[in-house]
């Protein structure tokens, strides 16, 4: 009698294991659990949607000396301006080299950092000339002092991880213009706050 009990007990406990094992709820909760976890190994990290744009094709500005000494100084102002932003989103250079004097800081500056920019990296920006004014630089011959008051576009720079932008902004910028001969050299290009136009920028 108890080894009959004993062997009714094992089969009890197989049918019992059996019935669990085909169990739908068991089943699937063993598969969502399994799904689960390679899910969350194969779940990929998040990336940035960013991608660095093509530089643009810009045509390159162009300046020719009418002999008028005031329209020319202006008009070399201006073309120094389109450079700046040619030179920035093209990062070709020859422009700006042609128009900068060795002593132009500014110049200098902004040659190194194209220079030393990452492969792709480029720059888009624009100037629209509100107010213009001319001086004479006495202190040194044959010098001027170009005054404009400019509104400067967003300024977004495009490198190979990741783009910056500067807002918009009003500036004063004061182009030093060394007058040699025929040529016209950019010395110096001080930016200041929109108030400083026409006037002293220290």
């Amino acid at each position: 009698m108890k080894r009959q009990l004993t062997v009714l007990l094992i089969v009890l406990f197989v049918l019992a294991a059996c019935a669990r094992a085909g169990s739908p709820d068991a089943g699937a909760s063993a598969s969502v659990k399994a799904a689960a976890s390679v899910a969350s190994a194969e779940e990929p990290s998040p990336t940035s949607a960013y991608t660095l744009p093509p530089r643009p094709h810009v045509p390159k500005p162009s300046f020719t000396p009418s002999g008028d000494r005031e329209k020319d100084l202006d008009a070399f102002g201006r073309y120094a301006l389109k450079v700046y932003s040619y030179t920035m989103a093209t990062r070709d250079l020859s422009l700006w080299n042609a128009l900068s004097a060795p002593e132009c800081t500014f110049c200098n500056n902004t040659r190194k950092e194209v220079e030393n920019g990452e492969a792709g990296q480029w720059s888009q920006v624009d100037f629209t000339v509100k107010k213009q004014k001319t001086f004479r630089a006495y202190q040194r011959e044959n010098v001027y002092r170009l005054d404009y008051l400019v509104d400067r576009s967003e300024y977004t720079e495009y490198r190979a991880t990741s783009g910056d932008t500067t807002k918009p902004a009003t500036h004063a910028l004061a182009l030093g213009v060394l007058e040699a001969g025929e040529n016209l050299r950019l010395i110096s290009w001080e930016i200041a706050k929109p108030e400083a136009f026409g006037s002293s920028l220290k």
